[in-house]
């Protein structure tokens, strides 16, 4: 029997297992190797709730877990393994804490940071590749904002080579869709306002019967095909321009473009307007257009007979010749001026232009032969009034228009002043023991020409200034004092705002001395 226990002794021992351990002590409960089985089965089940403990511990992977391991079986088979792991833990719950605060911060910098501190991080994959997405959308975001900001179809164009996907690509083509449907209506409209004819704005209106231009094109319209019965009638009145003619054109266009003028020669016809025998041109009939005809005719200056004072010559009757109509609907105020310059107005045509103004009602503030700020204003109004656009520069027919409408002159008188009443000096100078001569003077305006325009409208209109000034001084044998003006600029002659002024702080006056005689005196 001993040697049957030593055996089955052995066998466990061998063994090692709990299993084996109880088969024994089942057999011998009081054997021999009894007390060293119970402490060997304690010893194995001991074990085998670590291993259990530890196991749960490390698939629970947790902080929580991982510690009641260790507070279980604080020296147990497994303690190292679970405190290696628990410092891990920590770290990770660091690692996490920053990869949250870097994506909530959502920046590249954040994320750069963040890389810089875990390199070799779960979530460094992430983060760089957060980082090439954020500059991306950065650059189209930049690309956007340049093309919007722009507004051109160039600058869409460009983001959507570079961006053809993009947040903004849609947006993008659409706003391109708009651009070059509002470039080909603006086309149409600018050729339909080049034409300046009634078919070429019903067409436009045809094409684009919502544009913001149809209330101007219909306007145009109705302008055109008034303006037309109204210049068709005013010829008409031209070529016989009889009492009965005029009353006709008067009845059919009683607010007409030549209203004024109509009725200004109807008075005269019936004798309203007495004018003086032999000096005064034929008020029923229009102002003369020489072509190769020979002829004069003077203008007025503030009163002041152009041509007829201080033994000024008339003009030659090349002067009143038909002006080429090279400007006619000229669009553009550099294009407009440049061809109103090729027409060579001289001071003499100048004159008749602002006396056809002052008859038709468009104020140039009197005919001196110069076209200031307020002759430019008159010309617009005029253009207005008849439809064509306001450049404020004179096409060749209008010219002459306005030439046929200026009024006659009357023949020279003796100078008065505005009341009528015999000019003082020159009086003084013819009564007996008067003085010789009498000297008198009147200001040349001086101030701003203008206020916008190309600086080479502004450089060439400020010098045209100048000359006509000094020239209207001259042409009555009188000198500008205290010195001649200077053209001058606000900045260079890349102003566009010029002045022309005297070159001293004295007031510019031109002054004429005349010398009293049979011809001069009452």
């Amino acid at each position: 029997a001993r040697a049957a226990e030593q055996s089955d002794w052995e066998t466990a021992e061998r063994t090692d297992s709990v299993d084996a351990y109880e088969a024994y002590l089942d057999d011998y409960p009081n054997g021999a190797y009894a007390a060293e089985a119970h402490t060997r089965l304690t010893e194995l089940e001991q074990r085998a709730a670590d291993l259990s403990a530890w196991e749960a511990a490390r698939s629970a992977s947790s902080v929580d877990a991982l510690q009641a391991y260790l507070d279980a079986y604080p020296d147990g088979e497994y303690s190292a393994d679970a405190r290696s792991l628990l410092t891990t833990l920590a770290q990770r719950a660091d690692e996490r804490a920053a990869w949250d605060a870097a994506r909530a911060a959502n920046s590249p910098e954040a994320l750069e940071a963040f890389l810089a501190g875990y390199p070799d991080s779960p979530y460094s994959g992430p983060a760089r590749r957060l980082i090439d997405a954020m500059q991306q959308e950065a650059a189209e975001d930049t690309a956007w904002q340049t093309a919007r900001r722009e507004g051109s179809a160039d600058a869409l164009e460009a983001y959507l080579a570079a961006y053809p996907n993009g947040l903004w690509a849609v947006e993008a083509h659409r706003r391109l869709d708009a651009l070059r449907r509002a470039a080909e209506e603006d086309s149409a409209w600018q050729e339909a306002r080049s034409a300046n004819a009634v078919a070429a704005f019903e067409a436009f209106i045809a094409d684009y019967p919502v544009s913001i231009h149809v209330a101007a094109a219909e306007r145009r319209i109705e302008t055109l095909e008034r303006t037309a019965a109204d210049a068709s009638a005013w010829d008409g009145v031209l070529s016989d321009p009889s009492a009965e003619a005029l009353e006709a054109y008067l009845t059919q266009f009683p607010s007409g473009v030549y209203t004024a003028e109509a009725r200004r020669r109807l008075d005269a016809i019936a004798g309203d307007s007495a004018q003086e025998t032999g000096t005064v041109a034929d008020v029923g009939a229009p102002l003369p257009l020489i072509n190769g005809e020979t002829g004069t005719e003077s203008g007025i200056e503030d009163g002041t007979e152009i041509g007829t004072e201080s033994g000024a010559e008339a003009e030659p009757a090349t002067e009143t010749a038909a002006l080429p109509d090279a400007t006619e609907d000229v669009p553009d105020a550099l294009a407009a001026a440049d061809a109103e310059a090729a027409l060579g107005l001289s001071r003499f045509q100048r004159v008749q232009v602002q006396r056809g103004l002052t008859a038709l009602g468009h104020s140039p503030g009197g005919a001196d032969g110069v076209f200031g700020p307020r002759s430019r204003a008159a010309i617009q109004s005029y253009q207005t009034a008849i439809g064509a656009d306001p450049t404020g520069y004179l096409t060749g027919s209008q010219a002459n228009r306005l030439r046929q409408s200026a009024p006659p002159v009357e023949a020279p008188r003796q100078a008065t002043r505005a009341t009528g009443e015999p000019d003082g000096d020159r009086q003084a100078a013819c009564e007996p023991g008067g003085a010789a001569t009498a000297a008198r003077s009147f200001p040349i305006s001086i101030g701003q020409i203008f206020e916008i325009g190309p600086s080479v409208i502004a450089r060439r209109r400020c010098r045209d200034q100048i000359t006509a000034a000094l020239a209207s001084c001259r042409d009555a044998g009188g000198q500008v004092l205290p010195r001649e003006p200077t053209c001058t600029c606000d900045t260079d002659w890349a102003a566009t705002e010029c002045f022309y002024q005297p070159s001293s702080a004295a007031s510019l006056r031109c002054e004429v001395t005349e010398t009293a005689g049979a011809d001069n005196c009452p």
